[in-house]
C-alpha cells in the first residue's frame, strides 16, 4: 500500500498529503480490524512461487512480484485476484483464480 502510494505522488497523479491521508486511514481499518494481515508461510508462498514461475514464466513473462502476489493469494486460500495489471491478471487465471 505504501509504495502504491508513494509511486501515485511520483507519477502527479495524488498530493503527498493525500497519500499520507489514505495511508492513515489504511491503518486505522488494519488497527480496527476490518481489514488483517493473515497469517502466512513465507516458505510456502515461496515454494507456490516457484511453481508458478516454472509454469508460467516463459509462455507469460510474468515478473517476480507478480508472481509473489498471485502465490500469497493462492496460499491464503483465496479465490479471486483484484488487479489492474494485464500481466498479473493472466497469470492469476492461469493459475485458476477468478480475476476483477
Amino acid at each position: 500500500m505504501t509504495n502504491a502510494l508513494q509511486l501515485k505522488v511520483f507519477r502527479n497523479e495524488i498530493s503527498q498529503q493525500a497519500a499520507s491521508r489514505y495511508l492513515r486511514a489504511f491503518e486505522s481499518d488494519i488497527e480496527s480490524g476490518y481489514m488483517y494481515y493473515p497469517p502466512h508461510d513465507i516458505g510456502s508462498i515461496f515454494l507456490r512461487a516457484q511453481k508458478l514461475s516454472l509454469d508460467h514464466s516463459t509462455t507469460l513473462g510474468s515478473r517476480s512480484l507478480d508472481i509473489l502476489h498471485v502465490a500469497s493469494a493462492l496460499e491464503f486460500g483465496c479465490d479471486t485476484l483484484i488487479t489492474f495489471d494485464q500481466k498479473q491478471e493472466r497469470l492469476a487465471k492461469e493459475a485458476g483464480l477468478q480475476t476483477h
